[in-house]
């Protein structure tokens, strides 16, 4: 490989199989050049086939009044709300956005893995076709995938190349380090350590922004990304999440803003600010939304009680309507508090409102839970299931096709245990059904291994 070439011509050190990008960089002769590169930094027009599966669905599913604008300007892009920043490419000059290197932008975001992304990255830059749109395709990237270490190398070469990020381009690293720090794969310790050099390199980034020139709706923008990395982060990043939002108190903050502030707030255990930042919504114009119900679904966390309280204060008292994401987040936290009875209600509610019928997610975490139902007592429930996988293979196994691998390795797993279940039900105990994230990771990771049939749901 390039790697591998590299590495073995210049006896550099490696992480793995690779060597950081800047010393590929570097062996390249590539930091030697001092390409002019322009400064503003925009972001790249993602399609919804290049982000991951569980983001493109939120935002496919957002209301479009949700969105400052539609996304694109080509005719397959009519009627498309994805983007929820979408910029005018019309007005970027070349320097900052060379149609000449969209090839790199694109392959950039097709990559399918580490060893593709540094070798794609090293030719354009050796070829000197890149521009800021380039390295903001490979921030983002790197975001998406939860590549620390890769998101780091980009950023060393941006600065040690003389790059200067500013706008939408600072927005992008600041959501991607908050991305990398939501990686699941690594242990505590380390991701601990992560986030407090997150949370330095974001502070470092929102130094070097000019808020006093930004329009309310630019700042609203950077805003929103610094306070979604103080959320990946949490506790620690209390204080400066608070110095931020009490910036510039002259600009109207939008839904957004107070949505994400929101979040960490009950993440973090602090309901009264939850409470307080609601009123203060109310009383400035910015009432919540589907955005607000579903953050603040998704930060309950596995306090259901919590969860049921918020869901009935913003959708019975003020008026917000739900859509499949609240509803779907809603399920989770029952997943996550081990109450499948109230995960199966939840859906079952959702589904009578004509919702989701074809809903790749509400469909995992419905047979999720009713796995678990009818593996505690399966007379009671047997039927249920047997229809609901029958029914299920029509309505949801085409869309599932279009799934990520994971939902799809979810799907194809739990149905396969829902038939072992009806036609031998000893033979799956208890553990063998915790396939869903939520399960595995909520309270019935702790349960006894029960038996089939033993009747150990407490309904509630």
């Amino acid at each position: 490989s390039l790697a591998q070439n590299v590495n073995m011509k210049t006896h550099l050190p490696c992480r793995g199989w690779r060597p950081t990008l800047h010393y590929l960089l570097v062996a390249a002769g590539c930091l030697s050049q001092r390409a002019w590169l322009g400064a503003t930094i925009r972001r790249s027009h993602s399609r919804p086939n290049e982000v991951p599966t569980s983001k493109r669905e939120r935002l496919l599913w957002r209301p479009e009044d949700t969105f400052q604008r539609q996304t694109g300007r080509s005719p397959e892009d009519n009627g498309l709300f994805f983007l929820a920043t979408p910029v005018n490419v019309t007005d970027m000059p070349v320097s900052e956005r060379n149609p000449q290197f969209s090839h790199w932008r694109s392959r950039i975001k097709k990559v399918k893995n580490l060893k593709e992304f540094y070798s794609c990255l090293l030719t354009a830059t050796q070829k000197a076709e890149v521009d800021s749109s380039v390295f903001g395709a490979a921030m983002q990237k790197c975001g998406y995938r939860r590549w620390w270490d890769a998101l780091l190398d980009v950023y060393r070469i941006q600065c040690d190349m003389n790059i200067s990020l500013s706008g939408i381009q600072r927005c992008i690293f600041l959501a991607a380090l908050g991305n990398c720090l939501k990686d699941r794969s690594i242990s505590c310790w380390k991701m601990n350590a992560r986030k407090l050099k997150g949370l330095q390199l974001g502070k470092q980034i929102w130094q070097g922004m000019s808020p006093s020139e930004a329009t309310d709706y630019d700042y609203n923008t950077a805003l929103s990304s610094a306070l979604s990395l103080c959320g990946a982060v949490g506790e620690a990043a209390l204080p400066w999440a608070s110095e931020l939002f009490e910036l510039r108190t002259h600009i109207q903050k939008d839904v957004f803003v107070y949505t994400t502030l929101l979040s960490l707030y009950e993440q973090t255990g602090h309901h009264l600010k939850v409470e307080e930042l609601l009123k203060e919504m109310a009383s400035k114009s910015q009432p919540p939304n589907v955005v607000t119900l579903g953050e603040l679904m998704n930060a309950a966390g596995s306090d259901w009680k919590r969860a049921e309280q918020i869901w009935n204060h913003l959708v019975d008292e003020l008026n917000v309507t739900p859509n499949v994401i609240c509803y779907v987040a809603h399920a989770k936290v029952s997943i996550l508090a081990g109450r499948p009875f109230g995960a199966m209600m939840i859906l079952d509610t959702m589904w009578n409102e004509g919702l989701g019928d074809d809903n790749n997610n509400a469909a995992v975490v419905y047979l999720q839970a009713l796995l678990i139902a009818c593996h505690s007592d399966v007379s009671r429930f047997s039927a249920r299931l047997s229809s609901y996988l029958e029914e299920a293979h029509g309505a949801i196994g085409p869309s599932m096709k279009n799934a990520g691998q994971q939902m799809k390795r979810q799907w194809s797993q739990m149905t396969s245990l829902g038939h072992s279940l009806l036609s031998c039900p000893m033979t799956v105990k208890f553990r063998d059904l915790l396939v869903y994230e939520n399960a595995k990771q909520g309270e019935m990771k702790n349960w006894k291994d029960h038996l089939a049939n033993s009747k150990y749901l407490i309904e509630e």
